[in-house]
């Protein structure tokens, strides 16, 4: 305790305890605890220095006391409960905080704050299993529920010590529905499971005080969530997570459907009266707790289908198919552009020869051929690379197809001086054979230059030519 700096000035004990004089109450954690009959009540001394008048609640001062009731054990969660929701509906009223409230939500308030005096008359054991020495055969029954504003749990422990059965309240926990724009989505199976998570979150805070493994049972008035944790299927992203949280802390095979008519949780996740808080079924559990487990209903409602098939999760299969179109084999003759070019010269010659006879050429190609040829490449590499004008690799350009069918660029230099080829460039795709060993060959004549003058020598006749940085193929 010295190491933990918590230092230790005085000890309080039971009164069956002797140990001198002790006090006659002790304030605990927002309880008062009485050593001589070992019990608590609450405490809400702060109740005493409360005036209110009816025309004068606001949002203020019911967001204050609110907060000055500390229950974090849950012993009167079903009551602490009624506040919040007050405070969310004037929040949707956007009232402001000193702003007088209805008349009927502030004799609502009023009422509150009479029944939390009378909460106090309570008596609570401290020791659950006093009067024996004996703990007997233990059991934790965990129960969940939910409405449209709130949801909750309870946990109750039941102990049979020779031939009689008590249950006892652990603790209980209770939420509000959020206000946030998501929570509209939120069907009530989903707040039943949300109910759920919290169930299973104040179990595991509480089975670790146990010094041996108890049998423990959840019970949930949802079929429907029920299913969700028993079955081993794939749900939509937030039942998934809430299911497999519940699934690390708890067995799915503890979680059982029962009537909820019978359910102490469904105090905690409505607006509780005093009246109805003083009900044996919240201190003490629904009556069926009390007979053999062998009697229990262990069958599960047949769920709605419908519902459980909302949060399945969708299997989505894709099935891609290679549309590229084959190179045409001439563009692949040689990994030499003039080799290429001359090749294509070659058969556009003997083309026009089987056509004219009379004319027949011979020798080597001359210009006007190795132009022509060239031509001929670049209009079947258009061709193949682009759809046309519309194409959307080529949007942000001005095109325009020359008299030669080329697909050129038109840009601010077009009124200058220089070469057609310069001042209109034919637009070439990126990643192709051809435009490789172009900017091969081109990269070779010019001794090797580096990637910015290889660029502007390219782009003297071409555009468009690489999308990346390099040029090396």
């Amino acid at each position: 305790m010295k190491q933990g700096l918590f230092d230790l000035r005085g000890w309080e004990r039971p009164g069956g305890i002797n140990f001198g004089d002790f006090e006659e109450t002790c304030p605990v954690l927002g309880l008062n605890w009485y050593p001589k009959g070992d019990y608590f009540t609450l405490n809400y001394s702060f109740l005493k220095d409360v005036t209110l008048e009816m025309n004068a609640v606001t949002k203020r001062q019911i967001l204050a006391l609110a907060q000055k009731v500390f229950d974090s054990i849950g012993f009167v969660s079903p009551t602490t409960l009624i506040p919040k929701l007050m405070l969310q509906q004037l929040w949707k009223d956007n009232l402001s905080w000193d702003q007088p409230v209805t008349e009927d939500l502030a004799q609502k308030f009023m009422s509150w704050i009479k029944e939390l005096h009378c909460l106090q008359q309570i008596e609570i054991p401290r020791w659950i299993l006093a009067g024996t020495n004996e703990a007997g055969e233990l059991s934790l029954n965990t129960f969940c529920d939910a409405s449209q504003s709130a949801y909750a749990c309870v946990v109750l422990l039941r102990a049979v010590r020779g031939g009689e059965v008590s249950v006892f309240l652990l603790g209980a926990k209770a939420r509000i529905l959020s206000m946030c724009k998501s929570a509209t989505k939120m069907t009530i199976p989903r707040l039943e499971l949300l109910a759920a998570t919290i169930s299973a979150r104040l179990y595991s805070s509480l089975v670790v005080n146990f010094q041996k493994e108890i049998p423990c049972f959840f019970w949930s008035d949802s079929s429907t969530v029920v299913h969700w944790i028993q079955r081993k299927e794939q749900w939509g992203v937030l039942v998934w997570n809430r299911v497999d949280e519940i699934r690390k802390m708890t067995s799915a095979e503890d979680w059982r459907h029962f009537p909820g008519v019978y359910n102490p949780a469904d105090l905690p996740s409505h607006e509780c009266s005093r009246k109805l808080l003083l009900d044996l079924r919240w201190w003490e559990g629904p009556r069926w707790l009390y007979a053999d487990p062998t009697t229990w209903s262990t069958a599960v409602e047949l769920p709605n289908e419908e519902e459980i098939k909302e949060e399945k999760k969708n299997k989505l299969a894709t099935t891609f198919s290679n549309l590229e179109k084959p190179e045409i084999w001439h563009f692949n003759y040689s990994a030499k552009y003039t080799k290429t070019v001359r090749m294509f010269g070659w058969i556009m010659r003997f083309i026009t020869n089987c056509r004219r006879p009379d004319t027949k050429k011979s020798g080597e190609l001359d210009a006007d051929e190795h132009n022509a040829a060239e031509v001929q490449i670049l209009r079947l590499l258009q061709a193949e690379s682009f759809t046309g004008l519309n194409d959307s690799r080529l949007t942000g350009f001005f095109l325009a197809y020359d008299e030669k069918g080329l697909l050129r660029i038109k840009s601010r230099i077009s009124t200058r001086s220089n070469s057609d080829d310069f001042r209109f460039p034919v637009v070439l795709p990126s990643k192709h054979a051809i435009v490789k060993s172009m900017i091969m060959e081109a990269h070779v004549k010019s001794c090797h230059v580096g990637t910015q003058a290889l660029l502007s020598l390219l782009r003297e006749r071409f555009g468009c030519l690489v999308e990346g940085k390099k040029l090396d193929p």
